[in-house]
């Protein structure tokens, strides 16, 4: 069996997961809860926050694309200003089709993807397009750099 791992820095500024936080986003974006049916009340800050994706995750790099099926990031909820929506992102995971749920890509096969450099900041503003968020490593509010990734393939 043959091991590989390789280290891929990204920055991102629109995610392919633009929808991975499940609230209404337009010109004023809140985030908002409607339990019970009908009731919307707008989330306060502090509440924990389960995003996932909704269609799949693409990353590009200069050797190919590794494509993940599902995304799953889970943080805090830190601003919910109705001009402004942040969450800090304290864990993230990536898994696909491949053996083992693992992402797929056609230069190295199935790859594990483990996200490195965590937290990371996941806003949305009035000035961005509606169902855009931006997601990018450090915490909300501080510094903020480039995304880095390990992958690991075995074949």
């Amino acid at each position: 069996m043959n091991r590989k791992i390789i280290a891929i820095s990204w920055a991102i500024t629109a995610l392919a997961v633009c929808a991975v936080l499940a609230a209404p986003v337009t010109a004023s974006p809140v985030v908002t809860d409607t339990d019970p049916p009908g009731v919307a009340r707008v989330v306060p800050v502090g509440t924990k926050l389960i995003a996932t994706n909704t269609g799949n995750i693409r990353m590009t790099t200069s050797l190919g694309t590794l494509e993940c099926t599902k995304a799953v990031l889970t943080g805090e909820l830190v601003k919910n200003s109705g001009t402004e929506i942040e969450g800090t992102i304290t864990t993230a995971s990536f898994t696909g089709t491949g053996a083992e749920e693992r992402c797929t890509t056609a230069f190295l096969g199935n790859i594990k993807v483990t996200p490195k450099k965590l937290p990371w900041c996941l806003k949305a503003t009035n000035k961005m397009t509606a169902d855009t968020f931006e997601l990018k490593s450090g915490s909300c509010g501080g510094a903020l750099g480039s995304m880095e990734f390990t992958l690991d393939s075995q074949g």
